[in-house]
């Protein structure tokens, strides 16, 4: 087994970034899979040309990240990483720039419509009955804005249904997101109640209305309408930066 250095960008990167990268190429050519051993620390050092501390704290990034763990008689082997959950470690809404902030809304509105079909298809009477209690306890105030908890318990029933627990996952690594946006972006509200002049404020009682009907083409349209308020945000905060 070798490896080459050559083709990573040394000027951009640290040496232990470069051995993590090189470890993960390794893993990637050669297609190992979960359970897989990888080379040793020794080995690696000896092939890399570097002090087996600088691939011991690689090795280390890659322990935490769940992609590698150490198995009595086996040495290291591949696992498989909870993806989701890694990712959640690095969303703290306080860590980031409201243009990414941005962007995970955005990505979110675009997620939930796009999960229309698998709602419809795999939602129940049951799921009804719980969505027509949760809706039974909102309480809009003036700006047409509900207490975040409502909104973070609908919208994750509707995840829920999906029976996906990657998207599952995804809905509670938003959830700080949502709590963010409702503490700090006071501007926000003016566009539901912009739209509910208009008529063209949905909300989740008329999500209901089509989930009830198993009305997809309603759905999908009543859901886009329903997170319109986010990507007006978005565009404006654009627009004026």
């Amino acid at each position: 087994m070798s490896m080459n250095l050559n083709d990573i960008n040394i000027k951009s990167i640290t040496l232990v970034d470069q051995v993590e990268e090189q470890i993960l190429s390794f893993v990637k050519n050669n297609r190992l899979t979960a359970g897989n051993e990888i080379p040793s620390e020794l080995f690696l050092a000896e092939s890399l040309n570097v002090g087996r501390n600088v691939v011991r704290e690689a090795l280390s990034r890659l322990r935490m990240l769940g992609i590698i763990e150490s198995r009595k008689h086996k040495g290291m082997v591949l696992r498989e990483p909870d993806v989701m959950k890694c990712f959640s470690k690095v969303v703290n809404p306080y860590m980031l720039s409201r243009k990414t902030i941005f962007d995970l809304l955005a990505f979110r509105a675009a997620l939930e419509s796009g999960i229309s079909e698998l709602i419809i298809e795999n939602i129940t009477d049951e799921d009804i009955s719980e969505l027509e209690t949760i809706v039974a306890r909102h309480i809009y105030q003036e700006d047409m804005k509900l207490k975040i908890e409502h909104e973070i318990e609908f919208h994750s029933k509707l995840y829920k249904v999906t029976n996906n627990q990657a998207i599952i996952d995804f809905q509670r690594m938003v959830i700080p997101l949502f709590n963010y946006v409702h503490e700090n972006f006071e501007d926000f509200k003016i566009f539901n109640i912009e739209n509910k002049k208009k008529g063209k404020l949905i909300k989740h009682e008329d999500l209901l209305y089509f989930l009830k009907n198993r009305d997809l083409e309603g759905y999908r349209k009543a859901i886009t309408i329903h997170l319109k308020a986010y990507s007006q945000y978005i565009k404006q905060t654009e627009e004026k930066a």
